[in-house]
């Protein structure tokens, strides 16, 4: 079959467009960095386009895209392919304001080293799948599912993760929180029937959002009502996270080489989600503590006694707090310098 793929250039494209192609697919692309777009880049003979949620109205690919629906082609958003690829096999989606990224890449871990060969999609990429997807013949395909543009309603997964909601995507939500918690609960309210839910019992909103939801829950938090339940979050001296949990009664401990306490509700979310589908303990474990991390997430360039630096796509008031705090932590007493760049000038002025 042949793709062509408008916008291919972003995270998510680029890991499709090389997932495609490791399944043996003809795939050509067009991105406004490199090729430019037009009507004239699309092949002659094609059978499928996928396009970048950037591709709207007035954008510089939009042409591209109508040509391509002239000729009759099928045409489908990245979200729309995911979930196309999601039936038929057990869907695990991954939401959240904040920690989704990782979250998936954990989950997809987990399953690859438990044998599973999953499908993965996720919003950045992680270096042992060589991208931001991977291609598996297995039942399940794990998914980041984005709120930006409603896209996650799109999907219709037997499992929903939900990490946080915060005041984001402020172009797609005008009305706000309740509005932002509406979407979340639909999102819910779409998973299978036989479904479940792994859900943040710290995150107020999440807790609003999941209100009348009737799907399994398992919560996870430092709550005593969660049943993944942190009792603690430490750096230990060499570096690495260490998160204590109690389930049902039973102690576990969580080891990770991520920086930053705040993952620790990202593995014991993936955590959950592999207990409840019962893979097995001590590989899950092995997995969480082998997990080599996304990049752009606290990835490390240069790690001496004269010099660090440190890239993280933190652009959100929430990330970029929690990353200032993990570089504390990871880097007790050394003077630390900020560099911010803005992901969207409409962000940085919404929620500055």
């Amino acid at each position: 079959m042949h793709y062509h793929l408008i916008g291919s250039r972003g995270s998510s494209l680029s890991g499709i467009a090389a997932m495609l192609r490791t399944e043996g697919h003809q795939v050509t692309e067009t991105d406004a960095t490199t090729t430019g777009h037009g009507a004239d880049k699309l092949p002659i003979k094609l059978d499928r386009v996928i396009f970048s949620e950037a591709i709207t109205p007035g954008s510089a690919g939009w042409p591209e895209l109508e040509a391509a629906r002239s000729r009759g082609v099928m045409t489908l958003r990245r979200i729309e392919f995911i979930a196309e690829r999601m039936v038929g096999h057990t869907g695990i989606a991954v939401a959240g304001a904040h920690g989704k990224s990782t979250t998936t890449a954990l989950i997809g871990w987990i399953l690859t080293e438990a044998g599973e060969d999953p499908t993965v999609f996720i919003g950045a990429e992680l270096s042992v799948f060589g991208g931001s997807a991977r291609s598996g013949r297995g039942r399940f395909v794990v998914a980041e599912a984005c709120e930006w543009n409603k896209q996650f309603l799109t999907l219709h997964p037997n499992v929903l993760v939900m990490t946080t909601i915060d005041r984001e995507h402020l172009d797609t939500y005008p009305g706000g929180e309740s509005e932002i918690i509406q979407a979340f609960h639909e999102a819910a309210m779409n998973i299978q029937p036989n479904g479940f839910i792994v859900a943040n019992h710290d995150n107020d909103l999440v807790r609003r959002a999941l209100i009348g939801v009737d799907r399994s829950i398992h919560w996870v938090g430092r709550s005593m009502e969660a049943t993944y339940r942190l009792v603690s979050i430490q750096t230990r001296p060499a570096g690495e996270l260490e998160a204590k949990l109690l389930v049902n009664g039973q102690s576990v401990e969580l080891i990770s080489f991520l920086v930053g306490e705040h993952h620790a509700f990202n593995l014991v979310s993936a955590f959950a989600v592999a207990n409840v589908l019962q893979l097995d303990r001590q590989i899950v474990l092995k997995s969480i503590t082998n997990f080599p991390g996304l990049k752009r997430r606290f990835e490390r360039y240069r790690e001496d006694k004269i010099l660090t630096i440190v890239d993280d796509y933190a652009h959100h008031p929430t990330e970029i707090a929690v990353t200032i705090t993990a570089a504390r932590q990871r880097y007790p007493g050394i003077r630390i310098l900020v560099v911010f760049q803005p992901h969207l000038s409409e962000r940085t002025t919404d929620l500055f």
